[in-house]
């Protein structure tokens, strides 16, 4: 159920929070057996014997740059080490005793230097000097060096980069000509220059779903029969046309995909709808067939007891579909186990919905254009679906990419100007000099103004460049690195291209290069851990790494040149082994596992508290996070219905039956009781503005309304109707899965694949009421809802956020962050709509964002809680995410096995200093 906040903001943070975060003492603070039974028995062996971890379903991304769900982020965290580290208060932290790459840094602020820039909302600029430490060696023996840094930090910053970092963010001299190729860019430039190319990817959408409902009545002919394209100029149009058919059709026979997963992962909710298989429910939801019970009249939905639509099984297109598989099933026997074959036989039928399948070896897109589809069906695939959203940002990074390649003479501008390095023995700030003892190479930015969150933005993982760059279009990018243009860039600006290890702009070089497939599932760093095989090797291929649901690792020989203060990891095999977490204390039980993060609820402390004669000992701490049900404006388009689907949430569902004993509490806004931006003395939300026009909504409460009365006077305000007992409408420029229309039919999602959840309840009891007051619910679970929410494309959903240190909100609500964070909010879709269908939720992310950046223009703590305060209400204003509990981690581990002493003393732990903060100095008792 969790979700990461920002992975590349200090690596400390990964050691605390999420999978890994532990604190607080249910023992004795300090040996882990204070009260409970002696630990006996033979002791394990550092150099044989694994330390293993449990964690829920990875999404496989390992890949520093790229990862985006916790799991993954986690995983990937032994093997990485950040330019910066954290204390156990979350401040900033470096030095030689630290696991990161700065040896020292400073800070100088100057309020009279020119920054060039003509927003008087940024005066002067804030120097850092970073000093990088001598002598580093990733776990492959190779020197991290100056270039490393400078690599990482422009891949970061690269204008196609789509990773979760949002160190663009960070007002840096210089940063905004160098992403847009204009010397002469400003404020705003970027926002303006981004726009130009989703414009474009957007027209290239449109003509092709026009180019598909022009063929769709054509015969099989090579040739343009359309009279509309046959001029020069639409001829071209057309050959494009063609070759994003096809890759529309390749993206979404991988989302079908995804969608099996899911519904296998959920079949434990659906069969409570009387679903007995897995294909009834993939073609019910991704092939538009209606299998569900209806009344007499023909139309109306029969439900049962629990309020769930009802399957048919006797209905007519279910029977022959099942008639259907089992002939398939017989003619390709021998070819693939049963449940594979039907998984095809599945993806194949939806498939065919849209495009030729049979024809899958003939890539002509005039004999794969369905004669017989519905040119209305495919639109709203390439306006609506995920397959959507992925054609979209491809279309206009390729559109960027070929903008940067068309400009006469090369690159305009070849650096970050407020981006330089030099050599030095200190580093020199507010404070005046530090000595550090040795010459360095020192890493210099300098930023507008005054930004509190940029130290935490250049606190990036700092991964190989001989690992992540390479070969590119006949260019070797590693040997043709020039580190000396960041020193001076006026010099570089005067050669055909500045080289930091990567070509600029080029989605091409992201995907194929830096996040290639041989390098997605088998991360490289200079962490305390490195990527190994089940046999005890260096890993060679995803596959090894991650073998058969466990991931291997074996302790970096070359970790101790991180900083003098450091050893190699006592232990030297580490596993992560996926299970459930329902299962994990059961795990712990038998000694299949020696660490894990089973939900904090009461009931489970009871069954780890009569382990004791099993040497299970848990710690809790509160958490750097909390929990939330998030909203998607893009499948729930209407204010009204978002805060009426939050009036049915009963949180104290949560905290009587999850988490009695102030294992939790509520919170009333989007952010941790960790932080300490969030607002004193807040309560229950209460909606400030009626919107739109006409709607009578002002002053609305999202308190529970466990009537139903104010949920329906809510949604009848904004004009909703039952048709067949459900509420729906017209919304001109909303596009879903019913064209314009609205319908109230939602599937809220569990984050997990387990009903062990804190909202899983609470969700029950949300279904049951609205469905009885003109909504159609229906609740699952989901192993794969973290990697879903990275594209958008669950509806409603609960969840949880992992925090960072400092406030700043720009990563998760900024209408400008690149980050896969506000694909949850729909933003894309809003954006889009920000004249019709979304006018209103428009206007607040502006006002929203604009709060945002008021935020970094002070490093005031106070005035930033009252800024903060302003933008939260917005949040909630937006009515897309509604925040529930503010819970602590539990964390169980066998003290027979680990010795507690070698874990975080009591006195240092903390939200963001777990127990396995030191993880290379975490043994076995002795």
């Amino acid at each position: 159920m969790k979700k990461l906040g920002i992975f590349s903001v200090a690596l400390a943070a990964m050691f605390a929070v999420g999978t890994l975060a532990a604190c607080g003492d249910k023992t004795d603070g300090g040996s882990g057996t204070g009260g409970l039974p002696t630990p006996t028995g033979p002791t394990s062996n550092p150099e044989t014997d694994p330390f293993v971890m449990g964690i829920q379903t990875p999404d496989e991304v390992f890949n520093p740059f790229f990862s985006t769900s916790m799991y993954d982020s986690n995983i990937i965290s032994w093997t990485q080490i950040g330019m910066l580290n954290t204390d156990k208060s979350g401040n900033i932290s470096c030095g030689d005793n630290e696991m990161c790459v700065v040896k020292d840094y400073a800070t100088k602020y100057d309020r009279n230097e020119n920054n060039g820039f003509t927003n008087a909302e940024y005066v002067g600029v804030t120097t850092y000097q970073f000093a990088i430490k001598n002598g580093i060696k990733f776990s492959d023996g190779t020197p991290l060096t100056i270039k490393d840094v400078l690599f990482n930090l422009y891949v970061y910053l690269d204008p196609n980069y789509t990773g979760s970092s949002t160190i663009y963010s960070t007002k840096i001299m210089g940063l905004e000509a160098y992403r847009t190729d204009n010397p002469d860019a400003n404020d705003g430039s970027m926002s303006t220059f981004e726009k130009r190319f989703t414009d474009e990817a957007q027209t290239r959408v449109d003509r092709l779903a026009d180019y598909v409902n022009d063929m769709a009545d054509s015969t099989d002919s090579d040739d343009l029969t359309g009279t509309d394209w046959t001029t020069s100029t639409n001829q071209e149009h057309a050959a494009q046309a063609q070759k994003d058919y096809l890759t529309v059709k390749h993206e979404y026979w991988k989302e079908l995909g995804t969608d099996w997963n899911n519904v296998t992962a959920g079949m434990e909710g659906y069969r409570k709808q009387q679903f007995t298989e897995a294909w009834q429910v993939f073609l019910w939801m991704d092939a538009g067939q209606d299998f569900m019970q209806k009344e007499s009249d023909g139309t109306t939905y029969v439900k049962n007891d629990e309020g769930n639509l009802v399957f048919d099984k006797d209905n007519t297109d279910a029977l022959n579909f099942a008639a259907d598989l089992a002939q398939y099933l017989e003619d390709n026997e021998g070819s693939g186990s049963e449940e594979e074959l039907t998984k095809q036989w599945a993806l194949e039928t939806a498939f065919s919905r849209y495009f030729e399948y049979a024809n899958d070896d003939d890539e002509n897109p005039l004999r794969q254009i369905k004669s017989t589809m519905s040119a209305t069906d495919f639109r709203i695939l390439v306006s609506y679906s995920v397959t959507a959203d992925t054609i979209l940002t491809q279309f206009a990074a390729e559109a960027k990419e070929a903008y940067f390649d068309s400009q006469a003479g090369g690159r305009r501008v070849k650096t970050i100007s407020g981006i330089t390095t030099f050599k030095s023995d200190k580093v020199v700030g507010d404070s005046g000099e530090k000595n550090l003892g040795e010459e360095c190479d020192i890493l210099q930015i300098k930023i507008r103004g005054v930004d509190p969150k940029a130290i935490y933005n250049f606190s990036f993982l700092v991964a190989p460049l001989n690992y992540y760059s390479g070969t590119f279009e006949g260019k070797d990018y590693i040997a043709d690195f020039n580190g000396d243009v960041a020193s001076n860039p006026a010099t570089a600006n005067t050669v055909t291209e500045a080289c930091f290890g990567l070509k600029v702009g080029s989605t091409a070089f992201m995907n194929d290069v830096i996040n290639a497939s041989n390098k997605v599932g088998l991360p490289k760093g200079a962490g305390p851990y490195m990527a190994s095989s089940v046999n005890g090797t260096p890993a060679s291929s995803a596959s090894q790494f991650f073998n058969l649901n466990r991931v291997y690792y074996e302790r970096n020989p070359y970790f101790y040149t991180v900083g003098k203060g450091l050893n190699n990891a006592k232990i030297k095999y580490m596993q992560y082994s996926v299970v459930p977490a329902d299962q994990y204390i059961n795990n712990l039980r038998e000694g299949s596992l020696d660490f894990a993060d089973p939900s904090a609820s009461q009931q489970n402390i009871n069954e780890i508290q009569g382990l004791a004669s099993e040497f299970i000992a848990y710690d809790t701490v509160q958490t750097a996070g909390y929990g939330y049900v998030g909203i998607n404006a893009r499948y729930v388009p209407d204010i009204n219905v978002r805060r009426a689907i939050m009036k049915s949430l009963n949180t104290s569902i949560i905290f009587n039956n999850y988490y009695p004993s102030g294992l939790a509490e509520r919170i009333y806004r989007s952010m941790s009781k960790a932080n300490w931006a969030y607002p004193v003395g807040v309560t229950e939300y209460t909606a400030k503005m009626g919107v739109p026009d006409g709607y009578e909504t002002s002053g609305v409460s999202y308190t529970y309304d466990g009537t139903g009365r104010e949920i329906e006077r809510l949604v009848e305000a904004a004009g909703y109707q039952k048709v067949n007992g459900v509420y729906q409408k017209s919304i001109p420029g909303f596009s879903g899965a019913n064209g314009n229309v609205d319908r109230l039919d939602y599937t809220f999602t569990i984050a997990g694949a387990s009903t062990d959840h804190p909202a899983y309840t609470m969700f029950l009891r949300a279904k049951d009421l609205l469905n009885a007051h003109g909504f159609s619910i229906k609740v699952v679970t989901s192993q794969t809802a973290l990697s879903d929410l990275t594209v958008g494309k669950l509806a409603v959903w609960a969840a949880a956020w992992t925090s960072t240190v400092d406030p700043d909100m720009y990563q998760v609500y900024h209408k400008d962050s690149k980050a896969t964070s506000v694909n949850n909010w729909g933003y894309n879709y809003i954006k889009k709509g920000a004249t019709n269908a979304y006018k209103v939720e428009s206007s607040i992310i502006n006002q929203l964002s604009d709060l945002i950046d008021e935020g970094r223009r002070t490093d005031v703590q106070d005035e930033r809680i009252g800024i903060y305060a302003d933008a939260l209400d917005l949040v909630m204003e937006l009515a897309v995410e509604f925040p529930t509990y503010q819970r602590v981690d539990l964390f169980a581990y066998n003290y027979n096995k680990l010795d507690r002493n070698t874990m975080t003393a009591k006195g240092d732990l903390g939200a963001y200093n777990g127990l396995l903060a030191r993880i290379w100095e975490i043994d076995y008792r002795k």
